[in-house]
């Protein structure tokens, strides 16, 4: 639309510089300051009464109109010279009761508004009426006619124009006027949510607080998250662990010895990947994601006759839907396939309220510093307080965790594992996750013992006897996991506590 009205602006070419260079293929993509004030600048000066033109009544006004979906725009202009000039322009949202009707009707439209809004202008008196949409020329002979278009041509049957049909690429202003911005401000090019893809659509919508929220929520994904597609979904974790192990096994048939060169036979695996056909699809990644089969060097020499539909034709649409059609039905089997697998395996769970499990620990939450490899598989155990739904693949339970794990209490039957009571071991205790810091907060004393001190040889007094006391920890509330320690080992670690027990015992009150 600027270029169009150049020859009116003032000093075009150095007021849209900044602009034009961003056109070139060679200079990145940064709008800066300069380019937001030339943008600016030449915003008004299209509203500059040194680019409007004063109505000339001498001269026929040339109205022009376009419509889209999502608004209207026209333009009344005059001819200055050999150059079109605008008075004035027209640009409003579409009605919404109107966007899902006919371009016909939108069009339509679009001439009614504009000859109402400049009715001051053209009544009574001949104009051109220019538009790229050819079937308005037979608005006046269309049989049957809606009740808003026989008002709407009632209006425009008392204009007396000439109307022209002009293409679609000509219609410049208009078609901008009616236009709604795409607010387009990075082109994403990879596959996945990358940091640097992060970086650079913050960067491109800083100052879009809507858009930002949103961005917020696309952070890379790091190890620590992929256990938030285990719980919500298993095939996508499990298709790609089974990526990562089809990787590790072609390398080993391509890389040397001292494996020194494996990174420079990733491009190498992933065209052997990607051209691979998958047993899920039937069809190879690049033949899904491109919508035809790459050529290998066996095609040439080989060749085979392979007709393929041109892409962005019809033709190649229709193939295409096709395809993914195919592909949608090919997963479905092969999900009811794994599925009837795992069913093999399944056993119905038959835990009882009371019982006490194991849960499984990438169930709970990971704490800092420590690594879950080497954690053990399950914690526990806890008692099940409580059986809730009965699906298919086994019920779903509420159980006793201790409070400072601060996770749902309810588990999946499949998160679970039986505790199986042994007097085997009498002394082990129940295995609850590591810390922060790695201590655990004393509870409280539960009793106490004197244990004798044999009396050293010679004269003396006897000894006194040696305190042990029973402790049981917060978040433990079975009897059997209470540890003893002696006085000498609380005093140096939880000695309060100590005071607080010695206090009881001599029937005091405990200090506030």
């Amino acid at each position: 639309m600027c270029g169009y009205y150049r020859n009116f602006v003032k000093n075009y070419s150095t007021v849209a510089s900044p602009l034009t260079d961003l056109t070139r293929l060679v200079t990145p993509w940064d709008w800066s300051d300069e380019c937001e004030a030339a943008f600016k600048r030449l915003k008004h000066a299209l509203m500059n009464h040194e680019v409007l033109m004063v109505p000339d009544p001498q001269k026929p006004f040339i109205v022009t109109t376009d419509a889209s979906q999502y608004g209207i725009g026209a333009v009344l202009a005059q001819q200055d010279g050999k150059k079109l000039r605008p008075i004035e322009y027209i640009s409003k949202k579409m009605p919404s009761k109107k966007q899902a009707k006919s371009t016909y009707e939108r069009e339509l439209y679009a001439l009614y508004k504009a000859l109402v809004h400049w009715r001051h202008f053209l009544l009574g008196r001949f104009f051109y009426l220019r538009t790229d949409h050819q079937t308005l020329k037979w608005i006046k002979t269309q049989p049957a006619l809606s009740d808003a278009l026989k008002r709407w041509i009632a209006v425009i049957d008392q204009y007396d124009f000439k109307l022209e049909y002009m293409k679609g690429e000509y219609n410049k202003v208009a078609n901008a006027l009616s236009r709604r911005a795409d607010y387009l401000g990075a082109l994403v090019s990879e596959f996945g949510v990358s940091e640097e893809l992060t970086q650079s659509l913050v960067g491109a919508y800083q100052e879009d607080p809507v858009t930002m929220d949103i961005i917020c929520k696309l952070q890379a994904k790091d190890k620590a998250t992929e256990d938030e597609f285990v719980m919500v979904d298993g095939l996508l974790f499990r298709d790609k662990a089974g990526f990562k192990r089809v990787v590790q096994h072609l390398l080993r048939h391509y890389i040397k010895p001292n494996q020194d060169d494996w990174d420079e036979k990733l491009p190498l695996i992933a065209s052997l990947y990607n051209n691979a056909v998958h047993s899920s699809t039937s069809v190879s990644p690049n033949q899904l994601h491109l919508g035809w089969k790459p050529r290998s060097t066996l095609n040439f020499l080989l060749p085979e006759n392979r007709p393929s539909a041109t892409p962005g034709t019809l033709e190649y649409g229709v193939q295409y839907e096709k395809l993914l059609q195919q592909v949608v039905e090919h997963i479905k089997k092969a999900q009811q396939a794994m599925i009837a697998s795992e069913n093999k395996h399944r056993r119905q769970s038959s835990f009882q309220v009371g019982e006490r499990v194991w849960v499984k620990a990438s169930e709970l939450g990971q704490e800092f510093g420590i690594s879950r490899k080497l954690m053990p598989q399950y914690f526990g155990p806890w008692e099940v307080l409580d059986i809730v739904g009965d699906e298919m693949d086994g019920p779903t339970y509420v159980i006793r965790i201790p409070g400072n794990l601060r996770t749902h209490p309810v588990f999946h039957a499949s998160k679970l594992a039986p505790f199986a009571e042994t007097d085997q071991f009498p002394s082990r205790r129940s295995m609850l996750p590591p810390t922060m810091d790695g201590q655990e907060d004393i509870d409280d004393i539960v009793d106490h013992r004197d244990l004798p001190v044999p009396k050293p040889l010679g004269r003396g007094r006897p000894p006194k006897p040696k305190r042990e006391y029973p402790v049981r920890f917060r978040h433990h509330t079975d009897p059997k996991e209470d540890r003893w320690f002696t006085r000498e080992e609380l005093i140096d670690t939880a000695s309060q506590v100590v005071a607080e027990y010695d206090r009881m015992l001599k029937g005091k009150a405990p200090a506030k």
